[in-house]
């Protein structure tokens, strides 16, 4: 979502002829907030696409409502909502003003981002809760070798590939040294202990998402526990 969004910024300009980035359009700490809400959809209905994408789509509507034409249909109702404007509906109140009130021309090129990714088939890849799935993770590997916005021969590109499936299976030390005796080269010990750091970074990382996913999942229990209807709450709008 986050570089879908940054890619919006730098490549499309609104209908009047300005950018759709800047003060009352898509900011950067707006962009971090939709991806954040779009992670949170994700993670707190995992194994469940339907609500993954109503969740995905609250955020959309929500964050492009005006106060001309409110759209809220997407967000819970009731008096607890973090919708405030459901909310306020709920207690008889008159609503708040919108927080962002983003022009026409902003919504509409969010929109093409949102259906993209609410896509079910895609939120189907992602019912364990996570919005990287193994394919994607290989990718960024590959791109690591073989960058996407440079030409390259197809003898590279086979290369990378490569290259990339047996780090990615076996490890970067393991992937070199294999490729390297092919080669008949011997590697050298700075480039053993390169590969081997490159093998521990990746193994923390990858314990550190774990962990941070379990914590996720208890403390959304813990959230949860004793609510009998349980409403997505990606966080203040």
């Amino acid at each position: 979502m986050g570089t879908a969004l940054r890619t919006l910024v730098q490549k499309h300009k609104s209908g009047d002829g300005q950018r759709i980035s800047g003060k009352g359009r898509l900011t950067a700490d707006l962009i971090t907030k939709i991806s954040s809400y779009y992670g949170w959809a994700i993670k707190s209905f995992a194994g469940d696409v339907d609500k993954m994408h109503n969740a995905v789509w609250a955020t959309f509507h929500h964050i492009t409502s005006t106060d001309e034409k409110p759209n809220h249909s997407f967000c819970p109702d009731g008096p607890d909502s973090w919708c405030k404007y459901n909310s306020a509906m709920a207690k008889n109140e008159p609503p708040p003003k919108s927080r962002y009130n983003l022009p026409e021309a902003v919504s509409s090129a969010l929109r093409p981002i949102f259906e993209r990714l609410a896509d079910k088939k895609l939120l189907q890849r992602c019912l364990r809760g996570q919005t990287q799935n193994a394919n994607e993770a290989l990718h960024s590997v590959i791109w690591s070798l073989a960058p996407k916005d440079k030409n390259a021969s197809l003898f590279a590109v086979e290369a990378a590939v490569g290259e990339a499936v047996m780090r990615f299976n076996l490890g970067t030390h393991n992937a070199s040294s294999s490729i390297l005796r092919e080669l008949q080269v011997e590697q050298t010990a700075k480039g053993s202990q390169r590969a081997n750091e490159k093998d521990s970074h990746r193994t923390l990382n990858a314990e550190r998402k774990r962990g941070s996913s379990a914590a996720f999942h208890a403390a959304a229990k813990r959230r949860q526990r004793g609510k009998p209807h349980p409403d997505y709450s990606p966080g203040v709008f």
